[in-house]
């Protein structure tokens, strides 16, 4: 007798955690935004903001607006979907509606208890990258939870019966449209928010605030010369403020010789894979690189 015995491995991604409400912009050569926040959670953001003093991040790339969307996430205490949005799992035949309902309508946003004492700050020399940072802000701001009962709630059935109230108070925001503003009572609080044009980033190192930390995903030229030159300009920007930085991170592709052309001293937080490329996130040792 022969007896064959077979194994299927199914893997499927029922949570979609990867999603986001705000729908940012995908960039050739950038990490995605579950990585943007899981280089945020490795960073020191949150014990600056334990400390309740007034601290300030820092991105003077912009090559993904993640970072800056992520930290303002996270110190709001948005979660990154909406019950709006359909989930996998909410086709499974063993899931419940009304329960699903119920468990949503319990959670409660709580920002960080600091969150006034935060600037977020993304700044760019490109127009083009500037204004698509704005279109991704504006996104995330339709996107965040409101204090308002819907007024035409989707019918939903399940094997408990049918519900006629289901929790839908936050929009899936598409880049088009009115943005949320600043002063809107309705919606959930959030760090105040600075995009701006800079020019060299030389200058835009010039008299950083206090408390500033620098997070940042440096864009990856195609050019040899043109990328040595970026790497370059962003060491001496650190250099030329050394002693102000209450700390520097970056993410960076590691095809090519940033921690050798920046000059500086990195030392390696972890890796990670994404559309076929790896990326390392580095944090500075607060020393120059020795030669």
């Amino acid at each position: 007798m022969f007896i064959a015995i077979v194994t299927l491995y199914i893997c499927a991604d029922a949570s979609g955690e990867q999603i986001r409400a705000y729908s940012p912009e995908e960039v050739v050569d950038t990490i995605p935004s579950h990585v943007a926040a899981a280089c945020l959670q490795q960073s020191s953001l949150l014990q600056l903001l334990d400390k309740g003093e007034p601290c300030t991040l820092f991105d003077p790339f912009l090559h993904s607006t993640s970072l800056c969307l992520e930290a303002a996430a996270m110190i709001s205490g948005t979660p990154p979907g909406s019950p709006a949005m359909e989930y996998p799992f909410t086709q499974f035949p063993t899931h419940d509606h009304m329960e699903y309902s119920s468990l949503v309508d319990d959670i409660s946003v709580t920002p960080h208890e600091a969150l006034s004492n935060v600037t977020i700050i993304g700044s760019s020399a490109d127009v083009e990258v500037v204004a698509r940072a704005k279109r991704e802000v504006e996104a995330f701001r339709r996107s965040l939870p409101r204090r308002v009962v819907a007024t035409e709630a989707p019918t939903m059935t399940s094997k408990y019966g049918t519900i006629s109230e289901f929790l839908s108070d936050t929009v899936v925001a598409s880049r088009e449209g009115r943005a949320a503003a600043d002063d809107d009572d309705d919606a959930v609080a959030v760090p105040r928010l600075v995009i701006q044009r800079r020019g060299s980033l030389v200058e835009a190192g010039m008299n950083p605030p206090g408390n500033c930390m620098v997070v940042t995903h440096i864009p990856r030229r195609p050019r040899k010369e043109n990328r040595d030159k970026v790497y370059q300009d962003f060491g001496r920007m650190i250099l030329s403020n050394a002693s102000k930085w209450r700390a520097v991170m970056v993410i960076v592709s590691e095809e090519g010789n940033f921690e050798s052309q920046s000059g500086l001293e990195w030392n390696r937080i972890f890796s990670v894979s994404h559309g076929g490329q790896r990326f390392s996130f580095l944090q500075w040792s607060g020393k120059k690189r020795n030669k």
